[in-house]
């Protein structure tokens, strides 16, 4: 009996590790969809041009879907492990036209299928759909967050505009009612980068940032110099959806 029990124990200890590990896996594997996802149809020999941006809070996902019409909010958007779906429906001629698109994920890339339904039947047609990050894609008011090493915890705002030409972005740094300089401000692989100068806390400072915005969610890391003592930070942000400015 103790010989069973003792196996008992040892086999449920070893199926509790091994449900642990695989739940472990499984949250190592789920796929974030936020970002903004561009792709291309034809549509009567003309070339239409699509975009969908999403945000996820881990397996429910909202967005808007923009194409020849819309913007369109998006219905039912889940994200299970690598599997994105979602749907919207349009009025056309009298008619809803219920629109459902499914794929999957790997990387940057999502391939799968859109069906299409309304009176007259029901198509499916091919889905394929790059995420990247343009100049637009990352204007609006940023509210960062970035953890000192004593354990404080900055919450500066970065508001980023499109410049006159449309095509550069000029931006706002407050922190601690400080508002300091913000230069050098590009896109580029999937990243946005920028600086700020000026003076803050007594000092100078002058602060590198490399970030990666996804959907309404940013992270990244920061070098500063500030007063000749330099290292490096951890950012995140989110950013503030009543002042966010739809890019195309």
């Amino acid at each position: 009996m103790k010989r069973f029990a003792s196996f008992c124990s040892v086999t449920f200890t070893v199926v509790g590790l091994l449900l642990a590990s695989t739940a472990v896996a499984a949250e190592k594997t789920a796929v974030d969809p936020s970002g903004t996802w561009r792709w291309e149809h034809d549509e009567g020999g003309e070339t239409v041009k699509n975009v969908l941006k999403l945000n996820s809070d881990g397996k429910k996902v909202t967005g808007t879907y923009q194409g020849r019409r819309g913007p369109f909010e998006i219905t039912d958007g889940k994200v299970d492990n690598d599997k994105l779906s979602f749907g919207f429906n349009v009025d056309y001629e009298g008619q809803t036209i219920e629109i459902s698109f499914v794929g999957k994920i790997k990387a940057d890339t999502v391939d799968g299928t859109v069906s299409m339904k309304s009176d007259e039947g029901a198509r499916d047609y091919p889905w394929t759909a790059e995420r990247g990050l343009k100049t637009a894609d990352t204007v609006g008011t940023w509210k960062l967050s970035i953890e000192l090493p004593d354990g404080n915890v900055l919450t500066p705002q970065l508001k980023l505009s499109l410049a006159d030409d449309k095509k550069e972005l000029k931006g706002e740094y407050t922190s601690d009612a400080a508002e300091l300089d913000v230069s050098d401000i590009k896109v580029k692989n999937g990243k946005l980068f920028f600086k700020i100068s000026g003076d803050f806390g007594g000092g100078t400072l002058t602060a590198n940032y490399k970030v990666q915005p996804r959907g309404d969610k940013l992270a990244g890391e920061i070098e500063y110099d500030f007063n000749g003592q330099t290292g490096e930070l951890e950012v995140t942000g989110k950013r503030d959806a009543e002042k966010k400015e739809e890019a195309k």
